[in-house]
């Protein structure tokens, strides 16, 4: 009989342990197919005095294959896995994780941004395998081989894979695309990364019907539309990053002006992930206390900020070529959401039925993708510059419309 890492901490406490299982789920076989096919059926002895300690809730619905004996129970593992009634499926899901199951994540793009998105995930140790995709194929083995090495402070295995083998993945993270020419237009920029998100969503088909597709390629709100619409995938399961860096260089910048720690913060910044991009000051707020009441906001050129949110990135380009820590922090930090099924909130690009397009709002993301979508208050002013962004969005996106 196969028991979660907890139980396993408190051998030989026997009676403690399984007065514990009450509330987690048992495993009555090894977690992984793999492991599986390696043991087979298992056997363990659980000393029977332990028998007055089983809960009520654990009954004969959780432990199969009693044989009795005079001084111990052997059980004997079966296939099937089984947990009480009154877990939810969100710490099932977060469980099931945690015990080892399988979570596989494909990155496609070997750059700067994919290689880095596989090493903040692999630090995580929430997914047991990444796969790294690129049409570029031994530049994307020798990023592997040198991402392997980080495995002695992790046991997130990481190879090369193909585009069938990440359509088959958990969560597909998209993250190859054509940077912008010199001379080059904002609409030749994404008629040449359409060919290329075109025959990269073409080479995993079909699609794993379960997988979560997570664009960070730019443009992201109007990529992320055109994977909706080419990928064969429900909406939920397809958004991109969105404004949520943008979001994390605000907190930043907040929590330096407040010298308080990020996590205290709640500030978004919504809309296209671009120049009409804004920050939802109305709803905006600290320890609970509105934002919009602090000496230090009313003081600030509004403006100024955002445009600063909005411009930085450029500002990091002029001094060192481009940027990739901050969204490979963010791309990690959506798997883990997704794998661990946190239902976090965050502003994603998600498709709003009310604009008829793909914009970033704050949006409930657990392990079946985008679970709710959860719009915050906003002043008429911010209302407006919402409208105005979903309007420049969704004329980009016609163009590709089915």
């Amino acid at each position: 009989m196969f028991i979660s890492p907890p139980f396993k901490a408190t051998l030989p406490g026997w009676r403690k342990s399984i007065a514990d299982a009450a509330t987690r789920p048992l495993l009555l076989s090894t977690t992984t197919r793999q492991t599986n096919k390696k043991l087979g059926i298992v056997k363990t002895k659980i000393p029977s005095s332990s028998l007055a300690s089983l809960p009520s809730s654990l009954s004969a619905y959780h432990v199969s294959s009693l044989n009795f004996s005079s001084s111990f129970i052997t059980t004997s593992a079966t296939t099937t896995i089984v947990k009480p009634s009154k877990l939810s499926r969100r710490n099932y899901t977060a469980e099931k994780v945690r015990c080892g199951t399988s979570k596989q994540v494909a990155v496609v793009g070997a750059g700067a941004v994919g290689s880095t998105i596989v090493l903040l995930t692999m630090m995580k140790n929430v997914a047991s395998e990444i796969l790294l995709v690129d049409k570029a194929k031994d530049f994307a083995l020798g990023q592997t081989w040198d991402l392997a090495d980080a495995n002695i402070v992790n046991s997130t295995k990481v190879r090369q894979g193909t585009l069938k083998q990440a359509g088959q993945a958990e969560v597909i993270v998209i993250a190859t695309g054509a940077k912008q020419q010199p001379g080059e237009s904002r609409q030749q920029l994404i008629d040449r990364n359409y060919e290329m998100l075109k025959e990269t969503i073409d080479g995993m088909q079909p699609i794993q019907k379960g997988s979560v597709m997570v664009l960070v390629t730019n443009p992201v709100d109007t990529l992320t539309l055109i994977a909706q619409n080419i990928s064969g995938l429900p909406c939920n399961q397809v958004f991109g990053s969105g404004t949520y860096l943008d979001t994390c260089r605000l907190t930043v910048y907040l929590s330096d002006l407040f010298n308080i720690s990020p996590s205290c913060i709640h500030a978004y910044v919504l809309g296209e992930h671009g120049d009409s991009q804004f920050i939802a000051w109305d709803a905006a707020s600290i320890g609970g206390r509105p934002l919009n009441s602090f000496p230090e906001i009313q003081q600030l050129d509004k403006e100024k900020v955002r445009l600063a949110i909005a411009n930085k990135a450029m500002d990091i380009i002029d001094y060192k070529g481009s940027t990739y820590y901050g969204i490979g922090a963010c791309g990690a930090s959506i798997c883990e959401s997704i794998l661990t099924n946190a239902l976090n909130i965050l502003p994603l690009s998600v498709y709003v039925k009310e604009f008829d397009t793909v914009l970033s709002i704050p949006s409930k993301l657990g392990a079946k993708g985008i679970e709710q979508i959860m719009p915050v208050p906003l002043s008429p002013d911010e209302r407006k510059q919402l409208m105005e962004s979903a309007a420049t969005l969704r004329a980009i996106g016609e163009r590709y419309q089915k």
